[in-house]
């Protein structure tokens, strides 16, 4: 028989025992809990069960080397420090304000949109043209400025971080300048000896740009470039810029326009209440699982050319429908849908009314909304809509998508993991 002296020393034992399970339980709450305390997480941080269904998805995602166990989705700021590092953000703050306050030589790199002839591209384009330049500015220790070229300026709809990259370009005028192009030809009209373009294809000028010593080349003052190719990942094969960037995964990194986004911009009080008003008119909420798909019909659609890539987008409403059987959720799920096109979502309105949302929109390419007169709203509101369109998407746990650069970059806006993104010609592949 047990004596008293040993019953109350197994008592001791297990209080012992429950008091630690219940301190380390408090600790783990609060650890995880931590991350997101005081953060804006609508969009981003899905209830965890979602996760443990989409595995294998996401479930060994590889964030520069760190693995997430199975149902652990890294919160959007672990994605952000994983993926783009927070060193180099300071230092290039430090030398964009010093060369703004002529504390340093003042030289620029600007982004622009506004020489006659001479295009940026849709909004994906210009997010990649934006994010190249960023990092051209960085490699070549400029101050990195951005000239828009519709009538509302782009504060109205995404207003400054990191940098002043909204200067006032009145203050440049007194510069020497000279003018670039690096984009696609079909996205100017005219050739103008004033615009340097002496790059055929992208191929053609990526190779010139690992050959060449792009701070001896850039050497006027104030270098204006339109751009609509994204050539990001071949400047971070310069040797110069791993020593203001070393802490961005190398190789192929997909989410540099997040980290340049992230660095450059805020949503204006009036986008941020805009969208705000969407998720809630669409019922987009974290307690949904969120499967974005976006649909690039092509130009013909937006009646501004004859290219149309005869996508069968019946199969990304295929893909979503085997996503969701294979994966048996047990909550609510929501397709939303972005597409350029009104017959689309006409379609998917009526064979897919319980569980498609989209935009109330006309569908408008960016490029077709410039020039318009300032007593004309469709321009503003166009714009908007585009951004909305975007947004939303990058909210989404789930993507599929069209190959085009506003579906690629509305990924790589929220650092998606490769395994919760597939292409609607690829999805059964990506289901199996």
């Amino acid at each position: 028989m047990m004596t008293k002296c040993t019953r109350n020393l197994r008592t001791r034992q297990k209080v012992i025992l429950f008091l630690s399970v219940t301190m380390f339980s408090i600790y783990w709450l609060f650890q995880r809990d931590k991350g997101t305390e005081g953060k804006h997480v609508t969009g981003e941080m899905p209830n965890p069960e979602i996760w443990r269904s989409l595995y294998p998805f996401h479930g060994n995602d590889d964030l520069n080397g760190e693995r997430f166990s199975l149902g652990q989705m890294p919160t959007y700021e672990q994605r952000k420090e994983a993926r783009c590092g927070h060193n180099w953000q300071e230092s290039y703050k430090k030398l964009h304000q010093d060369i703004l306050q002529a504390r340093r030589p003042q030289r620029f790199i600007v982004f622009t949109c506004t020489e006659e002839g001479y295009g940026c591209g849709g909004y994906g384009n210009r997010l990649g043209g934006i994010t190249s330049l960023l990092f051209l500015s960085i490699l070549t220790q400029r101050a990195f400025l951005i000239e828009w070229d519709h009538e509302a300026p782009l504060e109205r709809y995404l207003v400054p971080k990191g940098v002043q990259w909204n200067y006032p370009m009145e203050n440049l005028e007194h510069f020497d300048t000279r003018i670039h192009y690096i984009g696609k030809k079909e996205h100017f009209k005219q050739i103008r000896n004033d615009v340097l373009k002496p790059w055929k294809t992208k191929l053609d000028f990526q190779t010139w740009i690992r050959h060449t010593d792009l701070s001896s080349y850039f050497k006027h003052p104030v270098e204006k470039i339109v751009g609509n190719w994204n050539f990001a990942n071949a400047l971070l094969e310069k040797p110069l810029l791993e020593n203001h960037l070393d802490e961005l995964r190398r190789g192929t990194n997909d989410s540099l326009v997040g980290c340049a986004f992230d660095f450059l911009f805020l949503k204006s009080k009036e986008l941020e209440t805009r969208l705000r008003a969407a998720r809630l008119s669409l019922g987009l909420t974290n307690k949904v699982f969120k499967v974005g798909l976006h649909i690039r019909m092509g130009d013909v659609s937006l009646q501004r050319g004859s290219k149309s890539n005869n996508l069968n987008y019946r199969a990304f409403f295929h893909c979503a429908q085997n996503l969701r059987k294979q994966k048996g959720f047990q909550m609510g799920i929501k397709l939303f849908l972005a597409t350029d096109d009104k017959e689309v979502k006409q379609y998917a309105l009526k064979n897919y009314a319980s569980h498609v949302v989209t935009l109330d929109i006309t569908p408008h390419h960016i490029t077709s909304l410039a020039g318009r007169k300032r007593r004309d709203s469709e321009p503003v509101e166009g714009i908007f809509n585009v951004m909305l369109d975007h947004f939303l998407l990058s909210e989404c746990d789930f993507l599929i998508l069209s190959r085009s650069t506003f579906g690629l970059t509305a990924a790589e806006l929220k650092f998606h993991p490769a395994q919760t993104v597939t292409f609607g010609n690829k999805c059964e592949h990506a289901l199996h």
